[in-house]
């Protein structure tokens, strides 16, 4: 609140600090509302079966090209050990962009498990443990935005805070249902906001500054 200067902010904001509790904000200097729910671990690689937080090793991005093979981006450039939190949400949106997933989670080719990179497995049981917290966070939202008295397109500026927020796709995020279904430039990854630097002028026309987290 103190790093978006909300206290002084007449547009109507939405703040999103996504992790095991998710920590919502939704107002401006006239009205604000907060809510918390908890979403569990599995967003910051805690009950994934090949997941890890985001450290040097983990995969952070995911691609799956026309011909089905998986294109990978891990932290540090090494061989990936393990899946963090934005890899995570790049594949299941990847997995249900191309079919290979249905809206219940099953993935379609009867398999139980996918092999994402040699020993690195995903399996149903995963798409599960994100799939009830990836709900808890939409209760969250549709529960804070109707007691506001507001719908999503009303909002002006959405906030994903933390570092989790930082490096998430927007597009995936939104293709699974985890963020909003809003226009892309109403959408700010503000980063970790919590030792940001104070507000000046300037620090509401751009991107907030502040220290980089290692939660992806």
């Amino acid at each position: 609140m103190l790093a978006i200067d909300l206290a002084h902010e007449e547009r109507l904001v939405a703040i999103m600090d996504i992790g095991t509790n998710t920590e919502l904000i939704v107002g401006n200097r006239h009205r604000i509302m907060a809510a918390s729910c908890p979403a569990g671990p599995a967003f910051e690689g805690g009950a994934i079966a090949c997941g890890m937080p985001a450290l040097d090793g983990a995969i952070e991005d995911v691609a799956i090209d026309h011909a089905g093979n998986f294109h990978l981006t891990v932290i540090g450039g090494g061989a990936p050990q393990g899946i963090c939190g934005s890899g995570l949400v790049a594949l299941l949106s990847e997995l249900l962009r191309t079919g290979r997933m249905n809206l219940m989670g099953r993935f379609t080719d009867g398999e139980s498990r996918i092999e994402i990179a040699p020993g690195i497995y995903f399996f149903e049981s995963d798409v599960n443990e994100l799939a009830q917290a990836k709900g808890a966070n939409a209760a969250g939202l549709h529960t804070v935005f109707s007691e506001f008295g507001i719908d999503f397109d009303q909002i002006e500026v959405f906030y994903l805070a933390g570092g989790f927020g930082r490096h998430l796709s927007v597009e995936a995020a939104q293709r699974i249902g985890l963020i909003p279904d809003i226009s892309p430039a109403r959408i700010t990854q503000a980063g970790n906001t919590s030792i940001a630097l104070l507000p000046t002028s300037s620090c509401r026309a751009g991107p907030i500054r502040g220290a980089n987290s290692s939660d992806r």
